[in-house]
This record gives C-alpha cells, structure tokens and sequence, in this order.
C-alpha cells in the first residue's frame, strides 16, 4: 500500500517529465531500500540495481457518468423585444355572386350563417334597431264596441311594407282587456298581407265588447 500511494503521490512528476513521450504508458524506476522514483531514461530498458521497473498508463479508464444536480433557479425574464416588420398585404378576395338580396327562414341565423361577433354596435349605423330605422309601422283594427258573436276583422299593412307580426286581444271600451265568457279563435297572419283575428262569447253576457287586431309591418 506504501508503494501504490508512492507511486500516486510522484504521479505529477512523472507524467511532466514524460510530455514529450508518445507512448501510452509512464515509466519510471523505484528504489527498493527508500523507495525514491524517478523516470526511466528513454531507451533503456532495465533500471538501476537495487530499482524495481514500474509502469502505468497515462490515462485511466472513463469513469461512470455522475448523478444530474438539482435544477436551477428560473433565471429573470429577459426584455421585451423589437416588433416585427408589417408583412404584405394579401391579395384581394374572390367577389361575390350577386344576388336580389336573401330570405331568412327558421334556423337561418345561426353559426353557420353568422359569424360571432359580426353584428355589434360599432358595425350598425346609430338608430339602425329603432323603429323608424327599421321602417316597422303598427297598424291597428278594431271592431265595434257591443255584444255581437263572434267577431272577426284584420288589420292590413300599406303597399310597400309586409307584415312580419301581430296580435288579437278582446278588450272594453277603453281598451282594457274584457273581462268576461269571450275567446279568441285565431290570430294569425293572413292572404293580402295583413293579420286578423276572431273572438266568441263563451256564454251570453250583457258586457259589450270589442276585438282589437293589430298588424306589425316592415319595409318590404
């Protein structure tokens, strides 16, 4: 054990005084009685009396990968950079097939029709959803005030304008919905572009009452 930490210690020396040797070993001479070492003369092959020949090789096997540290700290966020340049324009979409405008019908609008956020304040013109931006008008019909069954009338939209809703109701003299035996039997759009309406007595009453039918109507 004495000799191999010997020969460990003196390992410094020996390699410095072999850096011009292309060979792969370190050889050197160790003195049996004190144990001195020293480099073996180049070309000679046998040390001096009382020397022991050693050797060994100047580098030893690859050692065994160690064990991953721990992970560091997450380091500062670096600084924001430099927008980017504007790219070009694309080119220019396919036009349209032009067309006399479009019918909705039930589920037309939807997702698939329109997309999220295509319609939003900004997009519409100030008092686009008003009536009169709309170009909607009421017209209202009403029957007389007595006790005649059953009742029935309609209220027409002018030319220009369709009728896109409506409502009947049995009312009083002031308006009021009656309160008395009477039903409505319809209510509902009608031929010529109008929406009527019919009402009975349930059983006999001396209340006189009217049928009031109102028609909405739109910008055709």
């Amino acid at each position: 054990m004495a000799f191999l930490a010997l020969v460990f210690a003196m390992g410094g020396f020996a390699v410095a005084a072999n850096k011009s040797s292309k060979s792969t070993l370190i050889k050197a001479c160790y003195a049996k009685k004190t144990g001195d070492l020293r480099v073996a003369v180049k070309g000679k092959k046998k040390c001096r009396k009382g020397e022991r020949r050693i050797k060994w090789n100047r580098r030893g096997p690859r050692g065994l990968a160690g064990q991953a540290g721990p992970q560091g700290a997450q380091g500062a966020q670096g600084a924001q950079g430099e927008p980017g340049e504007q790219g070009a324009q694309g080119p220019a979409g396919l036009s349209g097939v032009g067309g006399g405008g479009f019918t909705l019908t039930d589920g037309s609008i939807g997702t698939a029709a329109i997309a999220d956020g295509s319609i939003t304040q900004s997009k519409l013109a100030a008092g686009a959803l008003t009536v009169s931006g709309l170009s909607t008008q009421i017209v209202v019909a009403e029957t007389a005030d007595d006790s005649t069954s059953p009742k029935t009338i309609a209220a027409g939209c002018p030319l220009g304008k369709t009728v896109i809703g409506g409502g009947a109701a049995a009312t009083d003299q002031l308006g009021i919905p009656f309160n008395g035996p009477v039903a409505l039997s319809f209510s509902n759009a009608f031929i010529g572009n109008s929406w009527r309406g019919r009402a009975y007595e349930t059983s006999a009453t001396s209340g006189t009452w009217r049928l009031t039918v109102y028609a909405i109507c739109m910008k055709s």
